[in-house]
């Protein structure tokens, strides 16, 4: 699923951001935000990708130290799960980097983040008892959408009254 921040959603770490939700159950939620890139690659950061130059994005306030990827590279990664029809998660980063150096990947199939979002358990409900997230299924297209235009594409596909949404302005004391 992915969580579309609701317009009026004042917390600068979700503000406007949609967040592609990997895990949700009994134990809390996860995911990473998709509209929030980093003015970097991965090759700034990890010297064995050098030459791969795959976005590197915030994926959340949570743990900002550490590394996540997804991808749409099939026939996928080992370990990789599953997110929707042609997006995976995670995987084996030894592989990712072997496979990367023989340039059998292209860099265009891969997102790194930065730290992710996570919710508590029953957090995430009650956020939505708030009315904080609008809530859509996420698919490869809608995952691998340009940054800048992210949330405003999303809330559009979203259809019906969502979809005004859109328009509002980004200060609600402008309206």
């Amino acid at each position: 699923m992915l969580l579309v921040a609701n317009p009026f959603m004042q917390d600068p770490n979700f503000r406007r951001m949609v967040v592609l939700l990997v895990e949700h159950g009994p134990d809390g939620s996860l995911g990473y935000v998709l509209n929030r890139p980093l003015d970097a690659y991965i090759p700034q950061l990890v010297d064995q990708l050098d030459g791969f130059r795959a976005p590197l994005l915030w994926g959340g306030p949570v743990a900002p130290d550490t590394l996540h990827f997804l991808h749409r590279y099939s026939p996928g990664i080992n370990g990789s799960e599953t997110i929707c029809p042609g997006l995976w998660w995670s995987g084996s980063f030894d592989q990712l980097v072997q496979m990367a150096r023989g340039g059998r990947l292209l860099a265009e199939d891969f997102h790194f983040y930065l730290g992710y979002s996570g919710w508590a358990p029953g957090q995430l409900q009650q956020e939505q008892g708030h009315r904080s997230w609008l809530v859509t299924p996420a698919t490869r297209e809608l995952a691998w959408l340009e940054p800048a235009n992210c949330w405003v594409q999303v809330v559009q596909q979203m259809g019906g009254p969502s979809r005004l949404m859109a328009h509002f302005p980004a200060d609600p004391g402008l309206n």
